[in-house]
């Protein structure tokens, strides 16, 4: 069964590194975002200018600092081979501030490598 994985990188300079790990691993079309993280302490507030654009949050802004990672896996040793991949680049997950989640998907259609309309 394939599985939707979702890493939240606490440190964008990891980046790359996370990367190209999940890529040796098989994984391709990795989505990723520039996220901002809640955790208090890790965003550095930035001057607020209400005046540059009209449909900005008027509220604290933040700068981002995190990365959002979306990818398909096709089997649960991948989603265990990107996880070390993970901790090899900012180490145990249970003390780094970034977050892994894998959840099955029982239907999947148009991803390279796996059969159209189920997940292998």
């Amino acid at each position: 069964m394939s599985y939707m994985m979702m890493l939240v990188l606490s440190d964008p300079n990891d980046v790359d590194q996370v990367l190209d790990a999940w890529q040796e691993t098989g994984v391709r079309n990795i989505t990723f975002i520039e996220s901002t993280c809640s955790q208090e302490g890790v965003c550095r507030p930035r001057p607020h200018i209400p005046i540059r654009f009209a449909f900005e949050n008027l509220g604290v802004s933040t700068e981002r600092c995190s990365s959002t990672f979306f990818a398909i896996a096709q089997d649960e040793a991948m989603v265990q081979a990107c996880i070390a991949g993970v901790e090899a680049v900012v180490g145990d997950l249970d003390e780094s501030g970034t977050v892994v989640a894998a959840w099955p998907l029982p239907i999947t259609k148009g991803v390279p490598g796996l059969q159209s309309g189920a997940s292998v």
